[in-house]
């Protein structure tokens, strides 16, 4: 019982703070959306983002986006480069797998792929999935595309429901303002599968 209210408390307590339910249609109240954010709602998933920032759904990516993008939001209000920008990837997989073994799968990759990787944090986490508090795993790490471009530090969530995976990645400069990364983060901390 006591293992019940507490899952409930968590719950709770996410919802409010992300303003988001995770099942059917969000029931947001708006007292709880930070000024300037809007809810971002599909049939899989509910996230909350900066208004300024464009959103790309899977049907208009340009090439060049992995096959299991699912929507690209970035940062429009600034010129330098790298622009600051989230990434959800949608991966089915072969059969359920452990979140913590699918977040060090992902984390393998990302050090075989960056140049001067760094890893800087990892942690189990909880998100929300079908209205459940489930495992999630958080990255935060630096690294380069190639060797002549710019450093830029990923903060990553995943997320394993049976065998669908999420992963939505907030990347930006390693000196990218302190505003721009709130913004960020705060879309990454707020997804929420259905």
């Amino acid at each position: 019982m006591i293992k019940k209210i507490v899952i409930l408390l968590v719950l709770s307590s996410q919802l409010m703070l992300t303003g988001c339910l995770g099942i059917g249609e969000p029931s947001v109240d708006v007292a709880q959306i930070p000024p300037n954010y809007k809810i971002y709602t599909s049939d899989e998933f509910n996230f909350i983002h900066y208004l300024d920032w464009e959103i790309t759904e899977k049907k208009n990516l340009p090439e060049g986006f992995a096959p299991e993008t699912q929507i690209a939001i970035r940062n429009n209000l600034k010129d330098k480069l790298p622009i600051a920008n989230v990434v959800i990837l949608k991966t089915e997989l072969p059969a359920p797998v452990d979140v913590v073994e699918y977040g060090k799968q992902v984390l393998n990759k990302s050090k075989k792929d960056l140049v001067n990787f760094s890893l800087e944090n990892q942690e189990q986490i909880e998100n929300s999935v079908a209205g459940v508090v489930v495992p999630a795993y958080y990255l935060v790490f630096t690294g380069k595309v190639d060797a002549k471009r710019d450093t830029i530090r990923y903060h990553q969530k995943i997320i394993v429901n049976s065998n669908i995976a999420y992963i939505v990645t907030f990347a930006a400069a390693v000196d990218e303002d302190e505003i721009v990364l709130d913004k960020g983060k705060t879309l990454l901390k707020s997804f929420l599968v259905k």
